[in-house]
Protein backbone atom coordinates (compact mmCIF):
# COMPACT_ATOMS: atom_id res chain seq x y z
CA UNK A 1 0.00 0.00 0.00
CA UNK A 2 1.31 3.23 -0.86
CA UNK A 3 0.41 5.64 2.36
CA UNK A 4 1.10 9.69 2.34
CA UNK A 5 1.34 11.00 5.68
CA UNK A 6 0.45 14.81 6.32
CA UNK A 7 1.43 16.49 9.28
CA UNK A 8 2.16 20.20 10.10
CA UNK A 9 5.51 19.76 12.27
CA UNK A 10 7.97 16.85 11.41
CA UNK A 11 10.64 15.47 13.79
CA UNK A 12 12.95 16.70 14.85
CA UNK A 13 10.47 19.31 16.15
CA UNK A 14 9.52 18.61 19.52
CA UNK A 15 5.78 17.67 19.96
CA UNK A 16 3.30 14.71 20.67
CA UNK A 17 1.81 14.37 16.98
CA UNK A 18 5.38 14.26 15.65
CA UNK A 19 5.88 11.38 17.60
CA UNK A 20 2.84 9.69 16.31
CA UNK A 21 3.53 10.40 12.85
CA UNK A 22 7.34 8.78 12.90
CA UNK A 23 6.14 6.09 14.76
CA UNK A 24 3.30 5.30 12.69
CA UNK A 25 5.83 5.97 9.58
CA UNK A 26 8.27 3.57 10.86
CA UNK A 27 5.91 0.68 11.51
CA UNK A 28 4.09 1.35 8.09
CA UNK A 29 7.42 0.62 6.40
CA UNK A 30 8.30 -2.43 9.15
CA UNK A 31 5.18 -3.86 7.55
CA UNK A 32 6.49 -3.49 3.84
CA UNK A 33 4.23 -0.24 3.05
CA UNK A 34 5.41 2.55 1.05
CA UNK A 35 5.56 5.66 3.15
CA UNK A 36 5.56 9.22 2.51
CA UNK A 37 5.57 12.20 5.17
CA UNK A 38 5.17 15.48 4.37
CA UNK A 39 5.13 18.32 6.51
CA UNK A 40 7.60 21.43 8.19
CA UNK A 41 10.61 21.32 10.57
CA UNK A 42 11.27 24.62 11.85
CA UNK A 43 14.77 25.01 12.82
CA UNK A 44 16.98 21.94 11.63
CA UNK A 45 19.38 21.71 9.01
CA UNK A 46 20.68 19.12 6.19
CA UNK A 47 18.69 16.98 4.14
CA UNK A 48 15.15 15.06 4.97
CA UNK A 49 15.31 11.51 6.18
CA UNK A 50 14.34 8.86 4.01
CA UNK A 51 11.35 9.15 2.24
CA UNK A 52 10.24 12.92 3.98
CA UNK A 53 9.30 15.82 2.63
CA UNK A 54 10.42 19.00 4.19
CA UNK A 55 8.00 21.54 3.11
CA UNK A 56 9.18 25.57 4.12
CA UNK A 57 6.81 27.58 6.60
CA UNK A 58 7.04 30.34 8.85
CA UNK A 59 6.90 29.52 12.28
CA UNK A 60 6.36 32.84 13.52
CA UNK A 61 3.25 32.02 15.50
CA UNK A 62 4.82 28.83 17.78
CA UNK A 63 6.92 31.31 20.30
CA UNK A 64 3.36 33.40 20.95
CA UNK A 65 1.26 29.51 21.70
CA UNK A 66 0.31 29.16 18.33
CA UNK A 67 1.82 26.12 16.67
CA UNK A 68 0.59 26.91 13.47
CA UNK A 69 2.95 26.70 10.40
CA UNK A 70 2.48 29.12 7.66
CA UNK A 71 3.42 26.52 4.58
CA UNK A 72 4.50 28.14 1.53
CA UNK A 73 1.70 27.51 -0.70
CA UNK A 74 3.38 26.51 -3.75
CA UNK A 75 5.69 24.66 -2.24
CA UNK A 76 2.94 22.44 -0.52
CA UNK A 77 1.06 22.05 -3.84
CA UNK A 78 3.96 20.26 -5.29
CA UNK A 79 5.13 18.25 -2.78
CA UNK A 80 1.16 17.33 -2.49
CA UNK A 81 1.40 16.59 -6.12
CA UNK A 82 4.12 14.84 -6.87
CA UNK A 83 2.98 12.33 -3.28
CA UNK A 84 -0.15 11.91 -4.56
CA UNK A 85 0.49 9.84 -7.74
CA UNK A 86 0.13 6.79 -7.07
CA UNK A 87 -1.11 7.14 -4.16
CA UNK A 88 -3.68 4.41 -2.26
CA UNK A 89 -4.59 6.64 0.73
CA UNK A 90 -3.13 9.81 2.03
CA UNK A 91 -3.37 10.71 5.91
CA UNK A 92 -3.92 13.66 7.56
CA UNK A 93 -3.52 14.97 11.33
CA UNK A 94 -5.28 17.97 12.53
CA UNK A 95 -8.71 19.20 10.93
CA UNK A 96 -7.57 23.17 11.51
CA UNK A 97 -4.01 22.67 9.76
CA UNK A 98 -4.27 24.35 5.75
CA UNK A 99 -1.70 20.90 5.08
CA UNK A 100 -4.70 19.16 6.21
CA UNK A 101 -7.21 20.57 4.30
CA UNK A 102 -5.13 20.85 0.86
CA UNK A 103 -4.25 17.45 1.10
CA UNK A 104 -7.64 16.34 1.75
CA UNK A 105 -9.37 18.23 -1.25
CA UNK A 106 -6.40 17.69 -3.38
CA UNK A 107 -6.50 13.70 -2.78
CA UNK A 108 -11.02 13.87 -2.74
CA UNK A 109 -10.09 15.61 -6.36
CA UNK A 110 -8.09 12.48 -7.59
CA UNK A 111 -9.82 9.72 -5.99
CA UNK A 112 -7.56 8.86 -3.16
CA UNK A 113 -8.98 7.64 0.04
CA UNK A 114 -8.29 10.67 2.72
CA UNK A 115 -8.44 9.50 6.64
CA UNK A 116 -8.16 12.07 8.85
CA UNK A 117 -6.98 11.98 13.10
CA UNK A 118 -7.94 14.66 15.31
CA UNK A 119 -5.73 14.35 18.08
CA UNK A 120 -7.00 17.02 20.44
CA UNK A 121 -10.36 18.90 19.15
CA UNK A 122 -11.23 22.31 20.65
CA UNK A 123 -8.24 24.31 23.13
CA UNK A 124 -10.53 26.90 24.24
CA UNK A 125 -7.75 29.23 25.31
CA UNK A 126 -8.38 31.49 27.75
CA UNK A 127 -7.08 34.85 25.59
CA UNK A 128 -10.41 36.03 24.04
CA UNK A 129 -9.02 36.55 19.91
CA UNK A 130 -7.44 33.84 20.22
CA UNK A 131 -10.79 32.06 21.38
CA UNK A 132 -12.73 33.46 18.62
CA UNK A 133 -9.79 32.40 15.82
CA UNK A 134 -10.07 28.83 17.25
CA UNK A 135 -13.82 29.19 16.29
CA UNK A 136 -14.09 30.33 13.42
CA UNK A 137 -11.37 28.14 12.23
CA UNK A 138 -12.86 24.69 13.65
CA UNK A 139 -16.55 26.12 11.83
CA UNK A 140 -14.66 26.80 8.28
CA UNK A 141 -11.43 24.86 8.12
CA UNK A 142 -12.62 22.54 10.34
CA UNK A 143 -16.18 21.56 8.37
CA UNK A 144 -14.54 21.45 5.08
CA UNK A 145 -11.54 19.04 6.29
CA UNK A 146 -14.10 16.84 7.82
CA UNK A 147 -16.13 16.60 5.02
CA UNK A 148 -13.58 16.25 2.47
CA UNK A 149 -12.43 12.80 4.76
CA UNK A 150 -13.76 9.39 4.32
CA UNK A 151 -13.40 8.63 7.24
CA UNK A 152 -12.11 10.26 10.50
CA UNK A 153 -10.12 8.97 14.02
CA UNK A 154 -10.40 10.40 17.52
CA UNK A 155 -8.41 9.48 20.51
CA UNK A 156 -11.64 10.44 23.03
CA UNK A 157 -15.35 11.20 23.05
CA UNK A 158 -15.19 14.56 23.53
CA UNK A 159 -13.44 15.22 20.47
CA UNK A 160 -15.69 12.48 18.79
CA UNK A 161 -18.96 14.68 19.60
CA UNK A 162 -16.67 17.88 18.35
CA UNK A 163 -16.06 16.02 14.65
CA UNK A 164 -19.54 14.80 14.46
CA UNK A 165 -21.06 18.06 14.99
CA UNK A 166 -19.05 19.32 12.19
CA UNK A 167 -19.25 16.34 9.58
CA UNK A 168 -22.43 14.45 10.51
CA UNK A 169 -22.94 11.35 9.25
CA UNK A 170 -19.08 10.66 8.66
CA UNK A 171 -17.60 7.54 9.91
CA UNK A 172 -15.89 8.65 12.56
CA UNK A 173 -13.38 6.07 14.57
CA UNK A 174 -12.21 6.24 18.07
CA UNK A 175 -8.49 4.72 18.01
CA UNK A 176 -5.84 4.36 20.76
CA UNK A 177 -1.74 4.85 19.57
CA UNK A 178 0.42 2.01 20.01
CA UNK A 179 3.96 2.42 22.47
CA UNK A 180 7.40 0.79 21.95
CA UNK A 181 7.47 -1.98 24.60
CA UNK A 182 11.03 -2.48 23.98
CA UNK A 183 12.17 1.13 24.75
CA UNK A 184 9.11 2.23 27.23
CA UNK A 185 10.18 -0.76 30.18
CA UNK A 186 10.92 -0.02 33.77
CA UNK A 187 14.52 0.08 34.83
CA UNK A 188 16.36 -2.32 37.18
CA UNK A 189 16.64 -1.18 40.84
CA UNK A 190 20.33 -0.64 40.36
CA UNK A 191 19.57 1.04 37.25
CA UNK A 192 17.17 3.36 38.65
CA UNK A 193 19.08 4.68 41.42
CA UNK A 194 22.17 5.32 39.33
CA UNK A 195 19.56 7.46 37.07
CA UNK A 196 18.19 9.42 39.60
CA UNK A 197 21.89 10.40 40.70
CA UNK A 198 22.39 11.44 37.15
CA UNK A 199 19.69 13.33 36.96
CA UNK A 200 20.09 15.04 40.54
CA UNK A 201 17.07 13.62 41.81
CA UNK A 202 17.68 13.96 45.76
CA UNK A 203 14.22 14.26 47.00
CA UNK A 204 10.93 12.36 46.39
CA UNK A 205 9.81 13.93 42.70
CA UNK A 206 7.01 14.41 40.11
CA UNK A 207 7.78 14.68 36.54
CA UNK A 208 5.76 17.16 33.70
CA UNK A 209 6.51 16.57 29.97
CA UNK A 210 5.22 18.56 27.89
CA UNK A 211 5.38 21.75 26.16
CA UNK A 212 4.58 24.02 29.38
CA UNK A 213 1.61 26.05 28.34
CA UNK A 214 -1.80 26.50 29.96
CA UNK A 215 -3.51 23.29 28.00
CA UNK A 216 -0.99 20.83 29.73
CA UNK A 217 -1.72 22.21 33.29
CA UNK A 218 2.15 23.44 33.66
CA UNK A 219 1.04 26.49 35.49
CA UNK A 220 -1.06 24.41 37.69
CA UNK A 221 1.43 21.79 38.35
CA UNK A 222 4.00 24.59 39.44
CA UNK A 223 1.57 25.86 41.91
CA UNK A 224 1.02 22.90 43.51
CA UNK A 225 4.69 21.99 43.78
CA UNK A 226 5.68 25.40 45.88
CA UNK A 227 6.82 23.82 48.83
CA UNK A 228 5.44 20.80 48.82
CA UNK A 229 7.27 18.51 46.37
CA UNK A 230 10.23 18.55 44.08
CA UNK A 231 9.18 19.43 40.29
CA UNK A 232 11.19 18.33 37.26
CA UNK A 233 9.72 19.37 33.66
CA UNK A 234 10.77 18.75 30.21
CA UNK A 235 9.63 20.01 27.42
CA UNK A 236 9.21 23.15 25.40
CA UNK A 237 8.92 26.28 27.20
CA UNK A 238 7.38 28.40 24.95
CA UNK A 239 8.57 31.34 26.71
CA UNK A 240 6.62 31.46 29.92
CA UNK A 241 8.90 32.57 32.74
CA UNK A 242 10.02 29.79 34.44
CA UNK A 243 8.60 29.11 38.31
CA UNK A 244 10.50 29.46 40.90
CA UNK A 245 11.93 25.97 42.46
CA UNK A 246 10.94 24.16 39.41
CA UNK A 247 14.03 22.45 37.40
CA UNK A 248 12.78 22.87 33.64
CA UNK A 249 15.40 20.77 31.63
CA UNK A 250 13.62 22.02 28.05
CA UNK A 251 13.38 19.69 25.14
CA UNK A 252 15.21 16.01 25.55
CA UNK A 253 15.61 13.37 23.11
CA UNK A 254 13.20 10.85 23.70
CA UNK A 255 15.96 8.19 25.19
CA UNK A 256 16.56 10.75 28.05
CA UNK A 257 13.03 11.50 28.51
CA UNK A 258 13.08 7.49 29.25
CA UNK A 259 15.94 8.14 31.66
CA UNK A 260 13.11 10.07 33.73
CA UNK A 261 10.54 8.14 33.24
CA UNK A 262 12.78 5.58 35.10
CA UNK A 263 13.84 7.63 37.80
CA UNK A 264 11.06 9.96 38.64
CA UNK A 265 8.56 9.10 41.22
CA UNK A 266 5.64 9.78 39.51
CA UNK A 267 3.89 11.67 36.21
CA UNK A 268 2.41 14.80 36.94
CA UNK A 269 0.11 16.19 33.75
CA UNK A 270 -3.10 18.04 34.74
CA UNK A 271 -4.17 18.63 31.37
CA UNK A 272 -7.10 19.93 29.54
CA UNK A 273 -8.34 19.79 26.44
CA UNK A 274 -6.02 16.77 25.34
CA UNK A 275 -6.65 14.07 22.77
CA UNK A 276 -4.84 11.65 24.75
CA UNK A 277 -1.24 12.50 25.44
CA UNK A 278 1.19 9.95 24.56
CA UNK A 279 3.74 10.51 27.35
CA UNK A 280 0.86 9.10 29.97
CA UNK A 281 1.19 5.17 28.37
CA UNK A 282 4.92 5.66 27.90
CA UNK A 283 5.28 6.63 31.86
CA UNK A 284 2.80 3.49 32.49
CA UNK A 285 5.11 1.20 30.54
CA UNK A 286 8.32 2.71 32.41
CA UNK A 287 6.53 1.88 35.53
CA UNK A 288 6.02 5.10 36.70
CA UNK A 289 2.91 6.14 38.75
CA UNK A 290 0.30 8.80 36.74
CA UNK A 291 -1.61 11.24 37.70
CA UNK A 292 -3.90 13.20 35.51
CA UNK A 293 -6.56 16.05 35.07
CA UNK A 294 -9.71 14.39 35.80
CA UNK A 295 -11.63 15.13 32.72
CA UNK A 296 -12.94 13.19 29.78
CA UNK A 297 -9.94 12.67 27.77
CA UNK A 298 -8.04 10.17 30.57
CA UNK A 299 -11.23 9.10 32.00
CA UNK A 300 -12.20 7.29 28.36
CA UNK A 301 -8.78 6.09 28.53
CA UNK A 302 -7.71 5.29 32.55
CA UNK A 303 -9.55 4.32 36.02
CA UNK A 304 -8.48 4.63 39.23
CA UNK A 305 -7.12 1.24 39.55
CA UNK A 306 -4.48 2.39 37.01
CA UNK A 307 -3.92 6.18 37.53
CA UNK A 308 -4.44 8.83 39.93
CA UNK A 309 -7.30 11.93 39.52
CA UNK A 310 -7.11 15.40 40.86
CA UNK A 311 -9.18 18.40 40.33
CA UNK A 312 -7.72 21.57 38.39
CA UNK A 313 -6.36 23.73 41.19
CA UNK A 314 -3.09 23.41 42.79
CA UNK A 315 -4.81 22.68 46.30
CA UNK A 316 -6.55 19.39 44.58
CA UNK A 317 -3.29 18.23 42.74
CA UNK A 318 -0.76 19.03 45.87
CA UNK A 319 -2.95 16.67 47.70
CA UNK A 320 -2.68 13.77 45.54
CA UNK A 321 0.90 14.29 44.83
CA UNK A 322 1.65 14.21 48.41
CA UNK A 323 -0.28 11.73 49.81
CA UNK A 324 1.25 9.57 46.77
CA UNK A 325 4.72 10.82 47.45
CA UNK A 326 4.15 9.73 51.02
CA UNK A 327 2.00 6.03 50.29
CA UNK A 328 5.02 3.93 48.65
CA UNK A 329 2.83 0.56 48.54
CA UNK A 330 -0.25 2.32 46.61
CA UNK A 331 2.23 4.30 44.38
CA UNK A 332 3.68 1.02 43.28
CA UNK A 333 0.61 -0.65 43.18
CA UNK A 334 -0.82 1.84 40.59
CA UNK A 335 2.46 1.64 38.93
CA UNK A 336 2.33 -2.18 38.23
CA UNK A 337 -1.29 -2.40 37.18
CA UNK A 338 -0.82 0.44 35.18
CA UNK A 339 2.26 -0.64 33.30
CA UNK A 340 0.66 -4.22 32.63
CA UNK A 341 -2.60 -2.43 31.39
CA UNK A 342 -0.48 -0.11 28.99
CA UNK A 343 1.20 -2.88 27.54
CA UNK A 344 -2.55 -4.84 26.88
CA UNK A 345 -4.59 -1.67 25.60
CA UNK A 346 -1.94 -0.28 23.71
CA UNK A 347 0.09 -2.87 22.13
CA UNK A 348 1.44 -1.59 19.05
CA UNK A 349 0.70 -3.89 16.78
CA UNK A 350 -3.22 -3.34 17.45
CA UNK A 351 -2.81 0.73 16.80
CA UNK A 352 -1.16 -0.33 13.62
CA UNK A 353 -3.76 -2.81 12.70
CA UNK A 354 -6.65 -0.26 13.44
CA UNK A 355 -4.99 2.62 10.93
CA UNK A 356 -4.45 -0.24 8.44
CA UNK A 357 -8.56 -0.45 8.90
CA UNK A 358 -8.86 2.27 8.26
CA UNK A 359 -6.91 3.10 5.10
CA UNK A 360 -9.10 0.21 3.75
CA UNK A 361 -12.58 1.11 2.91
CA UNK A 362 -14.06 -2.57 2.91
CA UNK A 363 -12.39 -2.90 6.65
CA UNK A 364 -13.21 0.43 7.77
CA UNK A 365 -16.62 -0.16 6.71
CA UNK A 366 -17.12 -2.75 10.06
CA UNK A 367 -14.39 -1.39 12.48
CA UNK A 368 -15.88 -0.17 15.73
Amino acid sequence: MNVVLVSHYLLPHAGGIEIVVEDLRAALVAAGHRVIVIGSAPGTTGPPQPGQVVVPAWNGLEPLGVPYPIFAPLALVRALDSALAGADVVHVHGMLQSSSLLAAVMARRRGVRVVLTEHTGRVHPSQPLLHAVETAATQILGRLCCRNADVISVLNTRVEAEVRALAPGRPIRLLRNGLDAELFRPATPERRAALRERWGLKQPTALFVGRQVERKGFALAAAAAQGAFDLVACGREDGLQRPAGVRCLGPLPREQVVELYQAADLLLLPARGEGFPLVVPEAMACGLCVVVGDEVAFRDHLNPDVAAFCGFDAGSIRGVVTGLLHDAARRAALAAAGRAYALQRFEARAALDGYLALYSASHAAGLR
